[in-house]
C-alpha cells in the first residue's frame, strides 16, 4: 500500500501541476479561438463522433459484451453532445471542457515524454539547469526588459 500510495501521489502531483500550467500559461478556461469561429461547437462535435463511433463499434463488436457496452457508452456521449447545445447549461460547460482538455493534452504530454526519454541524473538536471536554461531566463529577462523600455 505504501508504494500505490507513493504513485498515487506522483500521479496527483501531475495534476496539480499541469492545471496550474493551464492556469498560468495556456489560458485557463478560455478556448484556443474565438467563439465566432466555431468554439463552443468542438465538444458537440467530438462528443457526438465518440458516440457515433462507440454505437457503430457495438453493432459490429469484436467481443461479446460490446454489444452491450458500447451503444451504452455511445448513447451517453451523444447526450453529453445534445447537452452543450443548451445555451444555459454551454455557458458552464464550454469552460470546464476547454480547461479539461488543455490539462488532459499537458498531461498526455507529460507522460509521453516521461515514457519517452531516458531518466536524468541528478548533477545532469542541475548542469543543464545552470549551463544552459539560466542563460536563456537571463537573456529573456533582458530582452523583455529593452521592449518595454524602448516601446513605453
Amino acid at each position: 500500500m505504501k508504494f500505490a500510495a507513493f504513485f498515487m501521489a506522483e500521479y496527483a502531483n501531475m495534476i496539480t501541476v499541469s492545471c496550474m500550467t493551464v492556469i498560468l500559461f495556456l489560458g485557463g478556461w478560455q478556448p484556443l479561438f474565438p467563439v465566432a469561429w466555431g468554439s463552443n461547437y468542438i465538444p458537440v462535435a467530438l462528443f457526438a463522433s465518440g458516440g457515433l463511433v462507440a454505437i457503430f463499434h457495438g453493432l459490429n463488436p469484436a467481443r461479446r459484451r460490446d454489444r452491450i457496452t458500447l451503444p451504452i457508452f455511445g448513447l451517453i456521449f451523444l447526450a453529453i453532445a445534445a447537452l452543450f447545445l443548451i445555451p444555459p447549461l454551454q455557458q458552464a460547460l464550454i469552460p470546464l471542457f476547454w480547461f479539461l482538455a488543455k490539462v488532459g493534452m499537458i498531461l498526455f504530454l507529460y507522460i509521453w515524454i516521461r515514457g519517452t526519454l531516458p531518466r536524468f541524473r541528478y548533477d545532469q538536471l542541475m548542469g543543464f539547469a545552470w549551463k544552459v536554461l539560466f542563460p536563456i531566463a537571463l537573456m529573456n529577462l533582458l530582452v523583455t526588459a529593452l521592449l518595454v523600455a524602448w516601446f513605453s
